[in-house]
């Protein structure tokens, strides 16, 4: 990993890291609370565990990211690339904010979502 990259644990609440570009960073159990990860670079990230309450991911690129087990909740998703991402298993997902994101059969979603998703075809 790059010096200055996030990593494991991090406590990044209320960070500013839009724009930023983070592939595959390894972001488990972070601390991402009112982040601003708008735009951001996270293509197949490990974002396994982490807390992302309030945080901004609109626009965000988390194709093939891993957030099982993340707590969503009030998390903005619009617009933000979910395809092939893991997101059984994640915390206060809505069904707004996965109608609000770009997904693919790719993604896992958890079964209760899955099976609104397959209702609406989304």
């Amino acid at each position: 990993m790059m010096p200055g990259t996030p990593e494991r644990g991090a406590n990044l609440s209320d960070a500013s890291l839009k724009f930023a570009d983070v592939f595959r960073a390894n972001l488990r159990d972070a601390k991402l609370a009112d982040a601003d990860l708008s735009d951001a670079g996270l293509a197949g990230a490990d974002l396994s565990d982490a807390y992302l309450g309030d945080a901004d991911l609109g626009g965000a690129d988390l194709s093939g990211a891993d957030l099982s087990e993340a707590y969503l909740e009030g998390t903005d998703l619009t617009g933000a690339d979910l395809r092939g991402a893991d997101l059984r298993r994640t915390w206060k997902l809505t069904k707004r904010q996965v109608d609000s994101a770009r997904i693919n059969s790719r993604t896992q979603l958890p079964e209760k979502a899955s099976r609104v998703c397959l209702a609406h075809r989304c």
